[in-house]
């Protein structure tokens, strides 16, 4: 195939600049930069310097490569990390079609790898949640904070990363709602939150945060020798959640305040903030809500993402049955079925 002169590396960066100035996010550009790195280095090894030498060959034989490879501690690329990679290989394959670079799209013919679907794990009960939630100490700044994000959590299912990118600008207080930008392949969307994360989150934007962007929490002195640095405590100006050090909180912090209080509360840690969300999505099923809800509420554009939670909340209706079918009321139980009277 003919195409614009330069390497394949040259392409690549060409396409994370363009990708950068059509507003894509960093954390997306930075996980592409790292499949196509690879990728570049399986063209590099194979004698496949110049951009316009990718046809579909050289995408079908890094897909099969993938899918074989042993990387140095001996484990293989799994199948989401394979998806990940091809996604964000079909992604540049299109782009440099798009361009002209290439008569093909060298990536067309790659089929995506297809991942098992993951049930939800053992969702939390109404009572262990009331639990979860009394467990930070509301009487300290950290704990009004810890209040807040997670009943935040609890109200919305949100992910840990849309709780650490959002910002005070996103928050409608008078409405009650919080407008979470787009990430990975979720929607913008505005939710409410409900009065109860509200009075909450009203607590601690009036009495926490102003303490925390002030470095209250932690003296000065204390942030300096864990080398938390000023430009740290700059990115945090105007995010909803501060850190103990008046900085942005990180997904990783709310994924560790989860599991935190889930242990004080003699509950198992989940692993990642995210995982709130199969309570989240359970309890609202059996509360009545229907699917397409559910999909605008987590932010996904079709119903396929949240069917899943169906099969979980299916528990609801076991209980009904058991209750009321004249079969579960009259007839034999198990144990007489399974040790008949002589």
């Amino acid at each position: 195939m003919s195409g614009t002169p330069g390497t394949v590396a040259e392409w690549i960066a060409a396409y994370l600049s363009a990708a950068e100035v059509a507003g894509q996010s960093p954390k997306t550009i930075a996980t592409r930069k790292r499949s196509l790195t690879v990728f570049a280095q399986w063209c590099a090894a194979r004698g496949i310097t110049h951009g316009g030498e990718l046809g579909t060959a050289a995408a079908l034989g890094f897909q099969r490569w993938l899918h074989t490879h042993r990387r140095p501690n001996g484990a293989s690329y799994g199948l989401h990390a394979q998806t990940v990679f091809l996604s964000d290989l079909r992604a540049f394959g299109a782009w440099c079609a798009r361009c002209n670079w290439l008569t093909d799209d060298p990536a067309a013919a790659v089929a995506l790898p297809k991942l098992p679907r993951r049930l939800p794990g053992a969702v939390l009960t109404v009572d262990q949640i009331e639990q979860l939630m009394a467990q930070p100490d509301v009487a300290t700044a950290m704990g009004l904070r810890d209040r807040a994000v997670l009943e935040l959590l609890y109200a919305i299912g949100a992910t840990g990363r849309e709780i650490a990118d959002a910002y005070t600008a996103h928050y409608d207080r008078a409405a009650a709602v919080l407008r979470i930008p787009p990430l990975c392949k979720r929607r913008p969307r505005a939710v409410p939150i409900g009065e109860r994360a509200a009075w909450w989150l009203a607590r601690y934007l009036d009495e926490a945060r102003p303490a925390l962007a002030t470095g209250g929490a932690r003296s000065r002195e204390r942030r300096n020798r864990e080398q938390r640095s000023d430009a740290a405590l700059a990115s945090g100006a105007d995010r909803l959640f501060l850190s103990q050090w008046g900085g942005a909180l990180e997904p990783g912090d709310v994924s560790w305040l989860l599991s935190k209080h889930l242990r004080s509360a003699g509950l198992p840690p989940r692993r990642g903030a995210s995982a709130l969300r199969d309570t989240v999505a359970v309890h609202l099923l059996e509360g009545g809500a229907d699917l397409r809800f559910l999909a605008a509420l987590f932010g996904h554009a079709d119903l396929q993402s949240v069917r899943k939670y169906a099969a979980v909340s299916i528990r609801a209706l076991q209980a009904v049955h058991a209750r009321f079918h004249p079969a579960e009321q009259a007839g034999p139980t198990i144990q007489s079925l399974e040790h008949p009277e002589p």
